[in-house]
């Protein structure tokens, strides 16, 4: 996956899960924003979908931290 950060797309997903934290948040995006803290952190999707959004929020440091990262610091 790859980002253009000029460009800006709204999704509106009719199909809601409860996430780890316990709010209720779209199935589609939700599935995008996994998968794109697990191209960047390199944890398993599953791991991934269990954590509370701090929880994955973190493992961006833990991720930059190593030589292999896709993250610069």
């Amino acid at each position: 996956m790859t980002l253009d950060p000029e460009l800006d797309v709204n999704i509106m997903d009719d199909d809601h899960l409860k996430a780890p934290d316990g709010v209720m948040v779209g199935k589609l995006i939700r599935d995008f924003r996994i998968r794109k803290c697990q191209e960047m952190t390199g944890l398993n999707y599953g791991k991934l979908n269990a954590m509370k959004f701090t929880d994955a929020a973190d493992e961006y440091e833990n991720a930059a931290a190593r030589e292999s990262s896709l993250i610069q610091t």
